[in-house]
């Protein structure tokens, strides 16, 4: 072999080498920041906004996707978030606490004024809040109330014990919440009134779902049209998403086997992200009506804290320490 043609032969390797690597890294999407820790975090997607707004140990961050500049709100490490439906306030628990600890609620506007300490002496586990921010329902934290499920009026500041269980969901109009039990190691789901205290048992195989579903896999999203239920049926792992209104089925559709998961729904519940691990790579997919799409492939461990833009276009993810975003 002629060394001209040996060094042709090596060259083309190392392109060849650096495209794969190259078209490795750009599957991952744009990258949004490599600068805030990603441990715990929790990502939101501004509804107002075209900012990604992130929770964790660096305290309550806005980054502007176009410009990556990022604007600290709150420097406290923050356990747990929502957004409000209207985008303009976040509601967060200040503090990094886990193992059955608890720390106090606050609330504090996207442009960074206004932060309140909503709760005084009440201390909140987990919390889900109304549409209309009037109220918000949370797990107390406390060994001697575990599980027990309080309503919180943002105004007048009144506590009302609901329930024994945990918060999932509010109704639309804010009358109504989800509840889940575990009692005796069975669940059971309730759509309790808020005001009078009315309980209808929300019943998973009366809609004709299996009853083997997995239910540390359930979750809920209450719109208009109805109640969308996503649910695993257990080995091997295949989730289903089922949407129906009060005495009727509307519509079902299956999302593939995986193992692994987090995932994360669009605002009006036409599609739903994962991430899946296949032995080899992660894959980052968004499932819906459309059927069947790949967002990523990555070698990366962990893919994690999804979120989708308000316009469904695009969607933000963490891979190992970084945030990327990518259109769908």
């Amino acid at each position: 072999m002629s060394k001209i043609l040996y060094l042709t032969i090596c060259l083309f390797i190392v392109q060849f080498s650096c495209d794969l690597n190259n078209s490795e890294e750009e599957d991952r999407g744009t990258l949004i920041t490599s600068e805030i820790n990603t441990s715990w975090l929790v990502l939101y997607w501004s509804r107002i906004s075209e900012e990604l707004i992130t929770g964790g140990t660096d305290g309550i961050q806005v980054i502007d996707i176009h410009t990556k500049m990022v604007r600290t709100l709150q420097d406290s490490s923050t356990f747990a978030m929502d957004l409000s439906n209207d985008g303009e306030t976040i509601y967060y628990l200040e503090g990094m606490v886990l193992q059955g600890d608890v720390e106090p609620l606050h609330s504090i506007s996207l442009n960074g004024q206004n932060k309140k300490l909503l709760t005084e002496n009440v201390y909140v586990d987990c919390f889900c809040l109304c549409p209309q921010k009037l109220n918000i329902a949370y797990k107390k934290g406390s060994i001697v109330d575990e599980d027990s499920v309080y309503i919180f009026n943002i105004q007048t500041k009144e506590n009302k014990f609901l329930c024994n269980g945990i918060p999932m969901v509010f109704s639309p109009n804010g009358k109504d919440l989800i509840c889940a039990t575990f009692m005796g190691g069975n669940s059971e789901y309730l759509i309790i009134d808020i005001e009078n205290e009315d309980i209808t048992p929300l019943s998973l195989e009366s809609l004709g779902i299996d009853e083997n579903y997995h239910s540390f896999s359930v979750t809920f999203k209450w719109l208009d049209d109805g109640i969308y239920i996503l649910y695993s049926l257990g080995e091997p792992e295949i989730f289903y998403v089922h949407n129906y209104t009060v005495n009727e089925n509307a519509s079902s559709w299956e999302i593939p086997p995986f193992g692994t998961m987090h995932f994360c729904w669009s605002d009006d519940a036409e599609k739903v992200a994962y991430w899946r691990w296949d032995g080899t790579y992660n894959n980052l997919f968004v499932v819906g009506t459309t059927g069947l799409k790949k967002i990523v492939k990555t070698e990366e461990y962990y893919i994690g804290n999804i979120a989708f833009s308000s316009d469904k276009t695009r969607i933000a993810y963490v891979i190992g320490s970084s945030i990327y975003m990518k259109n769908i």
